[in-house]
C-alpha cells in the first residue's frame, strides 16, 4: 500500500465540532458500521513509539522525534523524499510546530486503534474500512453522531455516535456541491439523512499508521493531516 502523508494542516479541526439540531428525546439506534466498531488492543511497541512521540515532541527533540518516523514517508501525491519534507516541518523556530504536531498526534490517539496485520496498526480504529462493495470515497462520519429519519431538521434525532460511518447514496456527496440535507444508508440497510456541513469523508479524514520495520521497532509511516 502506498503510504501517503499530507502536509501538517489542522484547518479541518473544525469540522470534529460541528453540530447537528437535537432533539429533546433523541433514539439512540445501534445501526452498524461500514468502518471498525471497536478499538484492539494497542501493542506494546506501538504504547512505546507513541510516548516516544509525545515526548520528543513536549521537549522540542528534533531528532528525537525524526528516529520513531519512517524513512519510507512520503509526503503529498508525489514521490519526493517525505522524510526530508518531514524534517523541513521544524526549520523554522518561530512558529508552534511542535504543539501542533502533538495535538493532532493525542487527538488521533485517543480512540484507540486497529490492527491492520500484525506489523501495522492504524489510529483512529473507525479510520479501517470493512471490505465490501462499495465505494470507500462514499463513507462519511457524522461529526454530531446525529442523523434524522426525514431530510427535515423537526425530524426526530436518531444517535448512531460519531465513529459509525455510513454510505453517503446521494450523488452530491462526490461533488464540490455538497448543501443541505443527504440521503445515507446504515449497515443495516436503513434510510437517514444528515447535513452535509455535518459530515466527515472516512477516506479523508485524519488517520495515522504505525509499521514494524527489519529492526523490530515500530514507526510512524502513515500520517493524513489533511484532504
Amino acid at each position: 500500500m502506498k503510504k501517503v502523508v499530507f502536509v501538517l494542516s489542522l484547518a479541518v479541526l473544525a469540522a470534529c465540532n460541528l453540530q447537528a439540531p437535537s432533539s429533546d428525546n433523541p433514539t439512540v439506534e445501534n445501526v452498524g458500521s461500514f468502518t471498525r466498531s471497536s478499538p484492539d488492543e494497542t501493542p506494546p511497541g506501538v504504547a512505546q513509539a507513541i510516548e516516544g512521540i509525545r515526548q520528543a515532541a513536549r521537549n522540542g527533540d528534533r531528532q528525537g522525534l525524526l528516529s520513531w518516523i519512517s524513512k519510507d514517508v512520503t509526503i503529498s501525491y508525489g514521490t519526493d523524499d517525505g522524510h526530508a519534507i518531514f524534517v523541513a516541518l521544524w526549520e523554522d523556530n518561530n512558529t508552534d510546530t511542535y504543539g501542533r504536531f502533538l495535538s493532532t498526534f493525542d487527538r488521533l490517539t485517543q480512540d484507540g486503534g486497529a490492527a491492520v496485520s500484525p506489523h501495522e496498526f492504524l489510529f483512529p480504529y473507525y479510520a479501517e474500512i470493512e471490505t465490501g462493495d462499495f465505494d470507500i470515497y462514499s463513507l462519511m462520519r457524522v461529526a454530531s453522531g446525529k442523523v434524522r429519519t426525514t431530510p427535515d431538521a423537526s425530524s426526530p434525532d436518531v444517535v448512531i455516535g460519531s465513529a459509525a460511518s455510513l454510505l453517503c447514496v446521494d450523488l452530491l456527496c462526490l461533488t464540490h456541491r455538497q448543501e443541505g440535507w443527504l440521503e445515507m444508508r446504515a449497515r443495516d440497510g436503513r434510510t437517514f439523512y444528515a447535513n452535509s456541513d455535518d459530515l466527515i469523508p472516512v477516506a479523508n479524514e485524519y488517520r495515522m499508521q504505525f509499521e514494524k520495520e527489519s529492526d523490530g521497532k515500530f514507526r510512524l509511516g502513515l500520517l493524513v493531516t489533511a484532504d
